[in-house]
Parts: structure tokens; sequence; C-alpha cells
């Protein structure tokens, strides 16, 4: 195996994914990612969210201020899973996370509230009433805490953002000069056409 210019974290790396596309391989069977557009595709996701997401550098926005920003999440999803439990009990199904649907931007809390003002007994719909105006209430958190987790993340996706778009500029500044030579290229990188696989 070629290994021009790999230090350690690279020879590690080239052999981690060696061994996941043996894996994909015999998990799908024994077909390989070259000769099976399926394989092919697990092979690409793999190479997009497997092993290299283990040697991600660190950045200024470093762990403990991710899990900072992350935990917020976590506790009010976990709270809302409390009144959701509740809510089921009363025979009312709910969603875990609000959803503003279609062009008129109907709130999906609002059929869910319907159906729990047409809970006879007046005590259960007074439960279920509170426990749904509590649920509503984490909904508004939820949203506060995910924009300052974006904010925080934002810095770390942005430098993400500038190292993809430096190897599309490497594909497409290769496929035209492929082009001007008479060589074979890809179109798509040619005219910047990156569309995820998945």
């Amino acid at each position: 195996m070629a290994t021009i210019d790999l230090d350690d974290k690279g020879l590690e790396l080239a052999a981690s994914i060696s061994s996941e596309m043996e894996s994909l391989r015999r998990r799908n069977k024994g077909k390989r990612w070259h000769a099976d557009i399926t394989t092919w595709a697990a092979t690409a996701e793999m190479l997009a969210l497997g092993p290299i997401q283990d040697f991600k550098p660190s950045h200024d926005v470093d762990e403990e201020c991710q899990e900072e920003a992350w935990a917020p999440l976590a506790k009010i999803r976990e709270e809302q899973g409390v009144y959701i439990s509740q809510l089921a009990e009363f025979g009312i199904a709910v969603a875990r996370a609000r959803e503003i649907r279609g062009l008129l931007k109907l709130n999906s809390r609002n059929r869910e509230y319907a159906r729990i003002t047409a809970i006879e007994e007046d005590d259960l719909r007074e439960q279920a009433l509170k426990a749904h105006e509590e649920l509503c209430q984490l909904d508004d958190a939820y949203d506060t805490a995910l924009a300052a987790f974006r904010l925080t993340m934002q810095p770390y996706w942005d430098a993400e953002e500038v190292g993809r778009k430096i190897y599309r500029d490497h594909l497409h500044e290769e496929a035209r000069i492929s082009k001007l030579r008479g060589n074979p290229f890809r179109w798509s990188h040619l005219l910047r056409l990156h569309a995820p696989w998945r």
C-alpha cells in the first residue's frame, strides 16, 4: 500500500479506513466498493462520517465549550420527555419537537391542544392542559438554546466550510486543466456540482 508522506496519524487513519472498508464489504454480501454501487455508497458515507471524525483537530471552540452549548438542549429534551409521558397517560400523543408546517406556518402543538380540550373529565383536562403548556414553554426554551448553540458553533462550522471549499476548488482546477489538455475530466467538478450522495 502506498503511504507517501503519511505521518503516524495518516497511517493510523489509512488503517482504520481499510478496516472499515472490509467491514462494509462483509456487511454487503462480499461485494467490493469498486464493483457495486451499494458498497460504493456505503464507503463514500464512511469516508465522510467514519474514522476521519476520530481525527478531527481541536478548534477555538473546544470540546468543553461545545458540551456547555449542547447541555441545555439535552436537558430541555429530557424535561419535555416527562410531560410527553404524562400526556400519553391521558391518551394524548404529542411530538417531542414543535413543528411549524406549511405556507400558513401552522403550529403542530395547536392540534395537540385541540385534542386535549376535548377530554371530557374536567380534572384530567386541566392536568393535560398544564402539562401541554409546560411543553410549549420548553419549546420556546429549546429554540433559544438552539440559537445559542449555533452561535457558539458557527466559527467551527465556518472553518470546516473553508476546508471543503479548498478541496472543491482543487477539483475544479484539476478538471479545468484536464479539459484544456484534452484529457478525461468530470463535468461535475468543472461545473462545481457537488451534490451529496446521501
